[in-house]
């Protein structure tokens, strides 16, 4: 999303041949929407087990700059974050509707230094409710922070850590990984324990990849035969997804991404289920800098 991605857009501006005190224009907004679907094996018995979403990821930054000399980029900004996520499933033992809803807020802020080092921190809250639970929803915090090491041209460190629910519950999790441009046109990206992904640039706006990660969701829910909001349940939910990836720049400022691959699905309610299959989603950004590592939203499930 925008805090990172115009940080790292600000880091890189800067060259040998790069003009003394030049401001740089730091993009104003960013706005990720996906469109996605999945099918797995049979839980409970009850036929395969369908889902699907839809949801919408904004940034704006609220005040920033960005400065830099030859070889001696800086840049700071506060960014305003928001989303929101409906998410439906086939999964048994649900009463009503099977809809559910993630809405969340949070603020972020970055700082480029003079060293090529990104800083990063972002906290907030969400809440995420079946949709006849919306108004007795519960507020859960969460808080991510990442650093970067620029070691030289082709290689930086990362790390950080963060309280997420990338594992379908809340945690407190470190974060440690590495971007590496190993090749001119070929990028490693991992950010253990959430991912790791190779990307291979094709041509000029065409970005194509493969890679590995967990991601998850934690939903209140009503159990089916129960009627009234104190017997909710929570649903924690759980996938490793291994796939492949085509991204398409339409602009310098917006793309088409499109991801595809098999996954395996924890369900807990309680007592655990497991199983598996496969997945696909279609995602448009606008206002976005390049793909990166460093993109908050892969903090999040």
């Amino acid at each position: 999303m925008l805090p990172l991605s115009i940080a790292l857009l600000v880091a890189g501006a800067a060259g040998p041949g790069a003009a003394q005190g030049v401001e740089v224009p730091l993009p104003r907004s960013a706005l990720t929407l996906s469109l996605g679907g999945a099918q797995d094996g049979s839980v409970g018995g009850s036929g395969p087990l369908q889902s699907g979403w839809v949801s919408a990821r904004g940034s704006a930054l609220i005040a920033g700059t960005a400065h830099f000399t030859a070889d001696a980029p800086s840049a700071w900004g506060i960014v305003g974050n928001a989303e929101a996520r409906l998410f439906g499933t086939t999964l048994p033992g649900i009463e009503g509707a099977h809809r559910f809803y993630r809405l969340g807020l949070s603020v972020g802020g970055f700082y480029v230094s003079e060293a090529h080092n990104v800083y990063w921190v972002e906290g907030g809250a969400f809440v995420a409710e079946q949709g006849s639970l919306l108004g007795s929803a519960t507020i859960r915090p969460r808080i991510s922070a990442l650093g970067t090491h620029h070691l030289n041209q082709t290689t930086t460190l990362l790390y950080g850590a963060g309280y997420t629910y990338n594992f379908g519950r809340g945690l407190p999790l470190p974060f440690l990984g590495v971007d590496w441009r190993f090749a001119p046109a070929w990028r490693l990206d991992v950010l253990l324990p959430v991912n790791a992904r190779v990307a291979y640039r094709a041509a000029p706006n065409v970005w194509l990849g493969a890679g590995a990660g967990v991601t998850g969701e934690v939903f209140g829910y009503q159990p089916l035969g129960t009627t009234t909001a104190d017997e909710a349940g929570l649903l924690h939910l759980t996938w490793l997804r291994v796939g492949i990836f085509g991204r398409y720049a339409l602009t310098t400022s917006s793309y088409v991404r499109l991801d595809v691959g098999v996954e395996g699905t924890r369900v807990d309610t309680g007592s655990i289920s497991r199983t598996g299959g496969g997945y696909l989603q279609l995602a448009f950004g606008l206002g976005s800098a390049g793909p990166s590592v460093y993109d908050p939203s892969q903090l999040r499930p």
